[in-house]
């Protein structure tokens, strides 16, 4: 270690006792606490600058996040503390307006870090959407440093993890003002940026479930969890947050709204459905199935299949869906290891397995017969096919499970043989999948699809879900000896708000 690394990182270790003292005594002014972080992030960064593989050693990064994280809950306790007094109005606008001024300074200086990292470092291409979307200025006074394969990597973990610390910083800002209305915009911003540039992790879903948790929004939460838990590398608590996610919603929907739009009762009985194969495990497959039926009739899927603003939560009903089935399959390998009964895991591995299927058999066999009923007249689509707006739908739907049916071909031959699937005998899901593929190839050039060199909208979410992505990548987005299809790019601007 040179001498300037060296005093850098004592550097560190001295603003970091300095800003540790401040917040733990009890008499600190924020003006003192601001001065000291300032300071800690600056030495930070140039240790960080000066050598990236000693800092990471010193785990530099981290320490920058847990000071600003100490900050921020020392300033969320004050607030609340005054504003249980409610006579302190002017102390709690003043309260109120340093905590802002805490989390603006805070995403500044992320921000600023992630533009250094961009305009110093050469050859991390994979920022450079990221760069875009948040504005970041490429012009820089240090001299580029190309990066090796280690560097980079490590450089893509700290962007990763900024990206996730200014998600949520702008979380904090929005329950801190404690408004009805939440403008979870920024965040959300964030969260995604993370999540292409590391797919491979689930720390962003998870962040996004918590925002939903927030709201009240069982449906988003559920969505975020289950996405979650499909990554190659969850949340380490995301199981944990599914079954209390679910045991929650199984209170809930014992009480249902009077009034609700098809979406809304779409959404709630696939809600239900789902808590209840993991609160009702225990129950019989005779029991279950009724209740299946339901959700996938008229007032379940089939409603959302037909009503036009459906056409969102439909593909997050099957994503759920395939990622419900993926965890249990997970769930159950893991209980065969051990000794001892595994029944529940088992019932609950078969139920989401019918669901999968007879969900895959419903859409087919609506495709067909609306493709029997669609005028001559209808505007063509793709260049070829005659369709409906409800074919429009289910195409990407489709898709999605046409993977999920190569992921599982292996199983769906070993399970439906003894009586698991005895009310949708695998060869009677052969004989619908025939006649919808048979439909859509009649009138569907594939040459077309075939040449188009980015990715559809639906493949790029299937890239990295986990459950498919092995046959998504080899199977069905490039041909043998072809280089992979581009993901092309429409993405929003996150506003600044610093």
């Amino acid at each position: 270690m040179d001498e300037a690394m060296q005093q850098a990182l004592k550097n560190v270790d001295r603003a970091e006792d300095e800003l540790e003292h401040l917040t733990q005594a009890q008499n600190s002014q924020y003006a003192a606490m601001k001065s000291a972080l300032d300071s800690f992030r600056s030495t930070c960064q140039d240790a960080l600058f000066l050598d990236l593989k000693l800092a990471a050693d010193h785990n530099v990064e981290p320490r920058i996040w847990q000071a600003h994280h100490t900050v921020n809950n020392r300033l969320r306790k004050s607030l609340k503390d005054v504003r249980k007094e409610s006579r302190k109005v002017v102390e709690r606008r003043k309260l109120e307006k340093v905590y802002l001024n805490f989390i603006k300074s805070s995403l500044r200086f992320y921000r600023t870090f992630l533009q250094r990292i961009w305009s110093h470092f050469t050859g991390i291409g994979e920022l450079h959407s990221v760069a875009q979307k948040m504005h970041l200025d490429l012009l820089s006074v240090d001299a580029p440093v190309p990066v090796d394969a280690p560097q980079k990597q490590q450089l893509l973990q700290y962007c990763h993890s900024t990206l996730i610390h200014c998600g949520d910083l702008s979380r904090y800002r929005e329950i801190a003002l404690a408004q009805k209305t939440r403008n979870w915009g920024p965040a959300e911003g964030y969260y995604e940026c993370a999540a292409r540039l590391d797919p491979t992790s689930g720390l962003s879903f998870n962040q996004l479930s918590m925002m939903a948790v927030v709201d009240d929004d069982d449906f988003g939460a559920l969505y975020y969890t289950y996405m979650c838990l499909a990554t190659i590398n969850p949340f380490p608590a995301a199981d944990e947050n599914l079954i209390r996610l679910l045991n929650k919603i199984w209170t809930k929907t014992k009480k249902p709204s009077a009034t609700q739009t098809k979406p809304a009762r779409a959404e709630f009985s696939f809600l239900y459905f789902h808590a209840m194969i993991h609160a009702d495990a225990d129950a019989a497959p005779a029991d279950f199935r009724p209740k299946r039926d339901t959700l996938l009739g008229r007032g379940g899927l089939f409603d959302l299949v037909v009503s036009e603003p459906g056409a969102k939560s439909l593909k997050q009903m099957c994503l759920m869906n395939i990622a419900a089935f993926h965890h249990a399959t997970k769930v159950l390998q893991s209980a065969e290891q051990i000794a001892g009964s595994h029944d529940r895991e088992s019932r609950i591995y078969h139920m989401l397995l019918e669901l999968n299927m007879s969900t895959l058999a419903l859409f087919m066999s609506i495709v067909s017969l609306e493709h029997e009923n669609v005028p001559q007249s209808t505007p063509q689509f793709l260049g070829g096919l005659a369709s409906t707006s409800t074919i429009h739908k289910l195409l990407p739907c489709l898709r999605l499970y046409s993977a999920w049916l190569m992921s599982n071909i292996d199983i769906l031959r070993e399970r439906t043989g003894d009586g698991i699937a005895n009310k949708l005998p695998l060869e009677s899901l052969w004989t619908v999948f025939l006649n919808c593929k048979a439909a859509l190839s009649e009138k569907l050039s594939t040459a077309d699809i075939d040449n188009v060199r980015y990715l559809l909208e639906e493949d790029q979410g299937m890239l990295h879900f986990s459950p498919i992505a092995a046959v998504v990548q080899q199977a069905m987005l490039r041909k043998p000896g072809e280089v992979a299809k581009s993901v092309r790019r429409d993405e929003a601007i996150i506003d600044k708000q610093t």
